[in-house]
């Protein structure tokens, strides 16, 4: 019983963090939540288009939230870059099927014009229940910006435009503003920032910082808000893949661990 509870808190407190139509990552939590806007994974150019170095990048997470199996979630995105187009975007699914899952899709379609991007994108979330109960989807749009500067970067993200509805009594999630920042030293200290509003909720924010400790290795720490997490990551490069752990701390539900699995092909 004290198992189902918690279980039944931790979900609750799962999707009052995910608003946003957003493909969850827990080595994204290690940064505060956010982004990077320079040299940015797959992941984080579903969210906000930008420099992604390589032509074509993929990466493979797993994760557990708070200790519980019933939360284990899989999640693959991609990218790819053309001349001056992006496309982004993946697929996570949290839970078990036999009890409650929820399968998010994503997708950026982005323009790179010299240090300024701009992308639209477009998310679907469908959610089933065990015991052949009746599922619930819905799907929304947004938008997205960045600019690049030689040690600085901003983003900017719109999303939930459509106030998207899982069912026809629900008051639909309201539109939800992120903006979000990249501060690079001397090519070993990188810090982000970023904050959210979205009515009636207010805001949240995250920080994060990324310390080179060697040319292929780098270690990754930072907190975000609503609810309060602490995360830390260790990411680990090797020719074209890089491995990265990470955990994350709530104060009242415990730890959160995972680990991502990464490919770039192509030129730089």
């Amino acid at each position: 019983m004290k198992s189902l509870c918690s279980t039944i808190l931790a979900l609750l407190l799962t999707l009052s963090a995910t608003s946003a139509f957003d493909l969850e990552s827990i080595t994204r939590q290690t940064i505060g939540g956010g982004a990077f806007l320079k040299g940015g994974d797959a992941s984080s150019l579903s969210v906000v288009p930008g420099d992604q170095g390589t032509p074509l990048q993929l990466s493979f997470e797993l994760s557990r939230r708070y200790e519980l199996s019933d939360l284990d979630q899989v999640a693959g995105a991609f990218s790819l870059r053309h001349k001056r187009l992006l496309l982004a975007g993946g697929l996570a699914q949290l839970g078990d099927p036999d009890l409650y899952r929820e399968l998010t899709g994503r997708l950026m379609f982005g323009v790179l014009m010299d240090s300024l991007a701009i992308g639209m994108h477009l998310s679907r979330r469908w959610l089933s229940f065990g015991n052949n109960y009746s599922g619930l989807d819905a799907h929304t749009i947004g938008g997205a910006a960045s600019y690049r500067h030689r040690h600085w970067s901003l983003g900017l993200e719109l999303d939930n435009l459509t106030r998207p509805r899982m069912t026809a009594r629900d008051p639909g999630l309201s539109p939800r503003l992120t903006l979000l920042a990249q501060v690079d030293l001397h090519r070993q200290f990188t810090f982000m920032g970023r904050l959210a509003y979205e009515y009636p909720h207010g805001h949240d924010f995250g920080l994060g910082q990324e310390v080179r400790l060697s040319k292929k290795t780098a270690l990754r720490w930072g907190f975000s808000t609503r609810p309060l997490k602490y995360g830390a990551g260790l990411r680990v490069e090797w020719r074209q893949m890089h491995l990265e752990v990470a955990t994350n701390y709530h104060p009242t539900l415990g730890f959160s661990t995972g680990s991502s699995l990464g490919l770039s092909l192509g030129q730089r």
